[in-house]
This record gives C-alpha cells, structure tokens and sequence, in this order.
C-alpha cells in the first residue's frame, strides 16, 4: 500500500521489515509499497540501513538521515555518512532530533562554502535562513556563529535579540570567516547588545594585521575568560537575570567585595554557590553577620548538591544566617544529609551546631538517614518509653534553648516528678471539618513530634498513649503515617487512636484495608467524611465501598462485595453527613452525593435515597432493589417496593413504570404464591427472578444497542450533536458499574464508536478496571520484565497487530533475545515477496492479532487469491487456514469492519 505513513504506521511497518534479511529487504524496498515507510521507522535494522546506504535512491537516503533511530542505534554509520560532506545529507543529518555534539562539530568541519550545493534553492543555507524567523526555534539559532556562511551569521543577528555573549559569538565567527568589513557591515543593519558593541568597537579600532586579522575579535572575547572581568560580567547576567557560563574565570575575592559594596541578586547568588570552583571563604564570607550584607539560607539548595558536602563552619555559618523565604527547614536538612553521607560533618558535629532545638527538630522533621537514626538512639536511650520522662520532655520543650543532649538528660531527671501531662488539649471533633478546625502547630508541638518521629516504631506505639489528644491526632491524622506504624495503630485496639487514624488523607491502600478490616462503623464514617474529591455525578468506587459497608478495598463486583458476611452498616453519623453533604459542595446535586449509596443494600437507607432523590434509572433503581434482597432479605426489599413515597419532594413517581412492574412481577409473584406463611426456599426462588430481570435490564446486547443509538445520533448530526444528548449520558454515567467493559472494548475494536462519546467513556472509566479501549502496553512491558507474561503470548493475544508491533517498537521488545517476531515471519512469510506486501498493506486496518495477519497475508498468497492491495483492507477473506506450531491457527482475515 503506498498511502501516507504517520510515524504510528512506520513503527508498525519497521517491525515487520527488521526481521527480514538484506537481500530480502533489497527485494521489498526495490518493489515500494510499505517497506519503504520502515526506512523512517524504529526499530531500523542493520539490513535496512545497509541497503538504503548502499544504493542511489536519494529520498530513501534521506529519510533515513533524519530518522533519530538512525543516529541512536547506529551512530558511527552516521558519523561517516556526515564526513562524506554531501550538503542535504549533512542537513538532515544536523536537522536529526538525536544528533549530538559530535555529529554536529562533524558536519560543520565538513562544510565547504566554495560548494554552490549549499546555497541550493532547496539546499542547507535556505533551510536555514526559513527557520531563523521563527522565534520559538531554538536548535536553528545555535547553528548561528558555526558554520561559514555570512548571510546565516547576519540573518541571527537581524532577527534574534539574544545575549550579548551569543552575539559576540556570531560576531567573532563574522569576522573569521569574512573579516571585519562584514562585520562593519552587520553593525550597520542591527543593534547589539552595548557590551558587544564596546568589544566590537574596541577590535574594530585596532588596525588591521598582516598575521592573523582573522583572529582579532576572537582572541579579545577570549580574553573575557580571565578573572579581571569577573565583576563586570556578574553584574552583566545580574541586569539579564542570566546565568554567567562556568567557563569565566572568577576572582572571588573581588566578586565578594563587589557583593558588599551592592549585592548581586539572589537568584546569581545561587549561580555561584552553586559553581564546582566557589571555595569556602566565599561561602562563609555571604553569611558573616559582620558584613553590611547578609546571605540568608535561601542559598542552601545549590549548597546541598556540593560534591563533596559543606564544611563544618560552612555549616554552622548557614545555621545561623538569617532564615530567609522558601522551605528552609526542608534546605537545610539537605545540606546536613549531604555533608553526613560523603563524611565532612560527623553526627556529633551536626547535633552540636543545631540550634537552637527549633532548627535541629526542623531539620528532623524534612529529612531523613544518619541524623534521624541517631536522634532516635538518643532519645530512647535517655527516655525510652517511661512516661514521666516524655511529660517532662514536654514540660521542658517551650523554653529550651541548650543542645539536645542536656535536655535529654533534664527530662530523665525530672521524668519521677512529673504525674500528669502539662496543659493538655483535645482532639478536634470528628468531622469534614476535622483537619480546618484542628489548631496550628506549635513550636514545641513541632518539636516534640519530630523527636517522637525518630524513634523506632515500638517505642512511638508505647508512647502513644502518654500523649495528649491533640498530639495524638497530629501524628495520626496530619502526620505522614508508614504501614508499620498504622498497623501498630491498626492492632492496638484503642478506638479513638484508630479514628483519627482514619482521618489521614494520606494513607496508601493497604493502611486503608487493616482499618477497613476492623468492621468499625465509625471508620467508615471518617474515611467518607475525610474524602479529598468533590462527587462530580460518577459513582466513585471508594465512596460506594464505604456506602456498601466492605471490609477491604475491593476492585471486585458488586455481587462479590454484597457476599460478604460481615459488611459493616452505616452509622448515625455517616448516614447524617451524606444525606446533607450536597449542602456543603455549591452546584452539585443531592443525587451526585447520593448515589454511591444505591447499592448500599440497606432497607432504611433505601428507602430514604428514594424519598430524598430521584433515582434516574430504571436500572438504578432494580439494583437498589437488589443490593437490599440480598443483604437485608427478599422480605426487607418487598418492603421498600411497598413503602408509600408519597410524601417525597418530587412531583415524579419514585419508580420507573416498566421497573416497578418488572420488581412486582419478580418478588411479588414469589410471595402471592407463597400466602402468609412466607419461606426461605420460595425467597430465593423471588432472588433468583430479581437476578434474571437486571441481568436483562444490563445485557451486553442492551448496552451495546444503546451506545451504538447514542453514536449514530451525534454522527449523524453536523453541529452540536454531542450537547443533545447529555441527559442520555448522564444516565450512561450513573450506570458506569453496570458496563462490561471488556465487551464494549471489543465492540469498539469491531466497529467504532463516535470520538465523542468514546472521550466520554474514557473519562468515565474506573482506573481500577482494565482500560476498555486499548491494551494497557505499559502494564504489559512491567510484567514482560518481571517474566509474568511472554512475547509468545502478547503475540498471540495483542490486537490489533499495528499497536502491537508499535508497542514493541516504543519498549524495546524486538530488541530482545527472545524476541519471537523474527521467526514467525520466517515460518509464515519465508522469502514470497507477494507475502510480504500483502501483509504491509493490510496492517493499517487489520484488527486481529500478529500471527493472524501473517498468517492471512501467507494463506491468500499461497491461494493466489486475486486481491487489490489498495482495496485489501476493506475486502479481503481467506479460506485457507493455516495452524502455526507455537501460534495456533493463523489464517483468518480481519478488519475493522469485523470481515473474516
């Protein structure tokens, strides 16, 4: 198929053609169609490369030159081909998104400007010369100053306004190349920066040399390097807000002096603190609290990437310099990890210059390693978990001033004398509120909580319950909380400690499922309540799971989560909070905040939803009835079917006609029939119909017929289709646990779905479910890598083969030992030209798997069925089918239109 290639399709295609040997790929290139489209593709085969580079096709050579696997995979081929000097593969070759330094230097050594080639109308110059104008390309820009053609140097200098030491680049390149009346003569078209200028100025006033006048201006912008400009050019990027190059030489002493004289910025501080060259009488000179100008520790964050780590005065210096903006705790604990993993501070030196205790628990507090680890030895060697000495640690922390060292051993001291613990505080009350309500931390609340951090995790359980309240929900609920320690928390049995655990925001899963284990209506009640996202009108899966009352976090089906025997009930509180949190979020409706509890399967809270709201479905609403049948019983749902709404807010009936007569039929029949008496067996003889009528009400077919309603009215409409639908795709959202998102995926892979509403799916989907449109590829490499999966089995599985062979590509799987790729075109392709080309030009359409396609293209070949390579995507069937040894049955045409 010779039709326009995206860099998608030539990925695809360049898998099919790297398995192919040179003559073979000779063969496929000579014949064209969709071998050619590999030569831009990736993987890129040594064969190919051989071939292109071999022969005189000059748009093969040439596409392969800008190609970036080109000069990743076979770097060296680039290299010759750039010394060959020829113009328009030397300017894809220095247009090559993965060119490097070297690639480049090459081809600028190579240029011969005597060459008219060059200046060609299509040609590198005039390439050139059309990107310049655009601003927003930087790549052309540092071409300028390089290569030896004047009208490339004049064009920069007319149309950008970069800084002065790129001008003086282009300029001293000028004159190089051209001398000083070209020069003279670009001066007069532009404006430069006034410190070019006056360097320019300064050349052109010399006079003219009889040895190396083409050096002139080179060798006074070399001069720039020498220290004795050092002030001048700081102060240069300090205007620019620039960062002056390492390669300047610098006189710190003079730099030092300039700076108390009038201080550079703090964003050049930073520049030099950050230079591999800036000493330490430098450093300490910044912070000397005897100078007019005082650095702060704003300049701790270049100062930790030092190799190796700051100095012990360095150190202390910053300790006590002024605080400055930014996170400084969090800089400083940085410099300190820095300084004790490479040995220029010891941790006895680090505790001795912390101070006073504010700054050494700040420190605690943002980082993390050696000081940490020796704090906490520390504190439970002098403390351990007596319960007088941590009240006497909190006593003593509001006014301690000295190393922590003496106040450890004040606190063991006093630990005997100190009964009760000073000025406690309560928890704020439970709540959405909980964490606005709670008070800010104090100074010694902060250091009192970084120390108790850095104890071991039995000791932090043991101390727990000495703490007051509020401590106690700070370090639960606002503190960063590791498995080890909720567990701890988790299996403790204090119920308060467990509750304000819940309120943390920031547990992963598993800390979720130890307390969700714990069968805690209240836990419930604090994750619901606690919950970051605002309910935008999709069934959010964590919210519906505490609704339902599970006990883990479950990415299963309802039915799976309603067999539980022991799902907790909603609490007062919870139940409270839901049924008034709509007032707390403005433009979202009571139905947003109501619907995870549909499914909740209790009786009352049913029949409150239904008073409350009008549940849009009639699906919705059979699921309510079910969840209930089947956690309350078939008698507790017959109930709420009967319950008199009369009285509810909405003028609408509560049930959905075709519903309520579906619900009466199933569970109502079940009971007339049984009379008064009523029995287990005969309830489950009504559960059992109830299941039927929302297995029918939630078919694939029904589903399946409504989206494809729902797409064929916006494509069929020219202008705001998709606005008129939004009522049916509200419903479409509030059924989302209903789909079977698998089936849709392949129903979309069979036949697609509008864009739009393909857009909306997406969106709708649970992340917990496995993507519906597409092969999760990323997922698949993660397990290819941990040997869960093969490339045999994403071979024989993948669909369509595009993407797969494209997925391969974008990972690196044809580059592997194992790859299988190879050998299955050997086996079902061989050498048959015809094969070959039929397997290119349907892979643009073809919905099946890798093995199918081949096997398909080997099959009609083999049949000599008469097929249009144009056409064949949309008309070709095979009757042969063929059975691979390792990949089964590989004969069966498919496109997207589903044709076999």
């Amino acid at each position: 198929m010779d039709g326009v290639w995206g860099p998608m399709g030539e990925r695809a295609v360049a898998a099919l053609v790297s398995t192919a040997d040179r003559a073979l790929v000779e063969r496929l290139l000579a014949r064209g169609g969709a071998a050619r489209a590999a030569v831009a593709g990736d993987p890129l085969s040594t064969a190919l490369v051989d071939v292109v580079l071999a022969g005189d096709d000059e748009t093969l050579r040439l596409a392969l030159t800008g190609n970036p696997a080109f000069v990743r995979d076979h770097r060296e081929r680039a290299l010759d081909l750039a010394g060959t000097g020829e113009p328009r593969i030397c300017a894809a070759l220095l247009g090559n998104p993965a060119s490097d330094e070297r690639l480049r230097a090459t081809v600028f050594e190579v240029i011969d400007p005597a060459d008219p080639s060059w200046r060609s109308p299509d040609g590198f110059v005039s390439g050139v010369l059309a990107r310049m104008s655009d601003r927003v390309d930087h790549e052309v820009a540092e071409w300028a100053g390089r290569s030896p053609f004047g009208e490339i140097d004049r064009e920069y200098l007319r149309t950008r306004r970069d800084s002065w030491d790129r001008q003086l680049a282009v300029l001293g390149n000028l004159w190089r190349h051209h001398g000083r009346t070209e020069v003279i003569a670009a001066l007069a078209e532009v404006t430069p920066h006034p410190f070019a200028a006056e360097v320019v100025g300064a050349a052109l006033a010399e006079p003219e040399r009889d040895v190396d006048e083409q050096l002139a201006l080179t060798e006074r912008i070399e001069a720039l390097r020498h220290p004795q400009w050092s002030v001048r050019l700081l102060r240069l990027a300090d205007e620019a807000h620039a960062r002056l190059a390492d390669k300047y030489e610098l006189d710190w002493s003079e730099v030092l002096a300039a700076h108390r004289e009038r201080p550079f910025s703090v964003r050049t501080l930073r520049d030099l603190v950050g230079r591999a060259d800036c000493p330490e009488h430098f450093l300490l000179g910044l912070v000397d609290r005897k100078a007019p100008q005082v650095a702060g520790r704003e300049l701790l964050t270049p100062l930790a990437k030092r190799s190796p780590g700051v100095s012990l005065a360095v150190l202390a210096a910053f300790v006590r310099a002024p605080r400055g903006s930014g996170d400084a705790d969090a800089a400083l604990a940085s410099v300190v990890h820095a300084s004790l993993e490479q040995g220029t501070v010891t941790v006895d030196e680090a505790l001795e210059v912390l101070t006073p205790l504010a700054t050494l628990c700040g420190v605690l507090e943002k980082g993390d390693g050696l000081l940490n680890q020796a704090v906490g030895a520390r504190v439970e060697a002098a403390l351990g978990s007596d319960p007088g000495a941590w009240r006497a640690l909190w006593k003593l922390l509001p006014r301690w001033r000295q190393p922590l060292a003496r106040l450890l051993t004040a606190a063991a001291d006093a630990g005997p004398g100190t009964p009760e613990w000073a000025k406690p505080e309560p928890a704020p009350s439970p709540g959405r509120r909980q964490h606005a309500d709670a008070p800010k931390i104090t100074a010694p609340r902060a250091a009192l909580y970084a120390l108790f951090g850095c104890c071991s995790v039995q000791v932090r359980l043991d101390v727990l319950p000495i703490l007051d309240e509020l401590a106690r929900f700070d370090l639960l609920a606002r503190h960063q909380v590791e498995p080890a320690f909720s567990d701890g928390v988790a299996a403790g049995g204090d119920r308060a400690d467990q509750l304000m655990l819940a309120a943390n925001r920031g547990l992963d899963d598993s800390q979720k499922a130890r307390l969700l284990a714990l069968g805690d209506p209240d836990v419930h009640a604090q994750f619901y309540v606690n919950l970051w996202a605002i309910p935008r009108g999709r069934l959010d899966r964590w919210r519906r799971d505490l609704a339902i009352g599970v006990r883990r976090r479950s990415g299963d089906d309802l039915d799976d989560v309603l067999a539980e025997p022991d799902l907790v009930r909603m609490s007062d509180q919870l139940r409270r909070y839901v049924f008034r949190s709509h007032l707390d979020y403005p433009g979202v409706s009571q139905w947003h905040t109501l619907s995870p509890l549909v499914e909740s399967g209790q009786a009352e809270i049913a029949v409150e939803v239904l008073r409350a709201v009008q549940v849009p479905t009639g699906l919705l609403q059979l699921r309510l009835l079910l969840a209930v049948a089947r956690r309350d019983g078939v008698p507790a749902a017959r109930e709420v079917l009967g319950t008199d709404l009369s009285d509810r807010q909405y003028r609408d009936p509560p049930w959905d006609p075709p519903a309520f007569q579906a619900a009466e039929a199933a569970l109502g029949a079940a009971g007339a029939a049984l009379g008064a008496a009523g029995g287990d067996a005969d309830d489950g003889e009504a559960l059992r119909r109830l299941v039927e009528v929302v297995a029918e009400w939630s078919s694939p077919a029904r589903w399946i017929a409504r989206l494809r309603e729902l797409s064929s009215f916006v494509s069929g409409m020219s202008f705001g289709g998709f606005e008129l639908i939004q009522d049916d795709l509200l419903e479409v959202g509030a059924e989302r646990y209903t789909m079977d998102w698998s089936l849709l995926g392949r129903e979309h892979e069979r036949l697609p779905f509008h864009d739009h509403l393909v857009n909306f799916l997406r969106a709708l989907h649970d992340p917990a479910l496995p993507p519906p449109w597409n092969t999760p590829w990323d997922d698949l490499d993660a397990a290819l890598v941990a040997d869960e999966t093969t490339l045999d089995r994403i071979l024989a599985t993948g669909r369509p083969a595009a993407r797969v062979l494209r997925a391969g590509s974008e990972h690196g799987w044809w580059r592997r030992p194992d790859n299988p790729l190879p050998g299955l075109c050997a086996d079902l392709l061989g050498a048959d030209l015809d094969a070959w080309q039929l397997a290119g030009a349907l892979l643009d359409e073809f919905a099946g798997t890798v093995p199918e396609l081949l096997g398909s293209a080997a099959t009609a070949t083999a049949a000599r069925a008469s097929v249009d390579v144009a056409a064949a995507p949309a008309t070709a069937t095979v009757a042969v089918v063929e059975q691979h040894p390792r990949f089964g049955q590989v004969g069966a045409v498919r496109t997207s239109e589903g044709a076999e």
